[in-house]
C-alpha cells in the first residue's frame, strides 16, 4: 500500500514547493494570469522545473540506495574469517 501523499513528499521539500507553485497557478494566486496563453506558459514552465526536481530526487535516492548497498558488502566482506 502506497503511502498518503503529503508523507511522501516530505521526503522532498523541494519538490513539494515546485507542486505548490503549480498549486499557484491553478489557483491564480497572485491575481496576474489573465490570458489562457499566459496561464499555460506558466505551468509549461513550472513543469519543467517538476521534471528537473523530481529527476534530482530520483539521482539522490539512487546515490543513497547505492551507497547502503556498499556498507552491506562491505559488512559482509569485512566479516568474512581468513584462512
Amino acid at each position: 500500500m502506497k503511502r498518503p501523499l503529503e508523507e511522501r513528499l516530505a521526503n522532498y521539500p523541494e519538490l513539494r514547493a515546485k507542486f505548490e507553485d503549480m498549486l499557484d497557478i491553478v489557483e491564480n494566486a497572485k491575481g496576474d494570469l489573465i490570458k489562457a496563453n499566459d496561464a499555460e506558459e506558466r505551468v509549461l514552465e513550472e513543469v519543467g522545473k517538476i521534471g528537473n526536481q523530481a529527476l534530482t530526487g530520483w539521482a539522490q535516492t539512487r546515490e543513497r540506495m547505492i551507497g547502503q548497498q556498499m556498507e552491506k558488502k562491505k559488512g559482509i566482506i569485512g566479516n568474512e574469517k581468513k584462512i
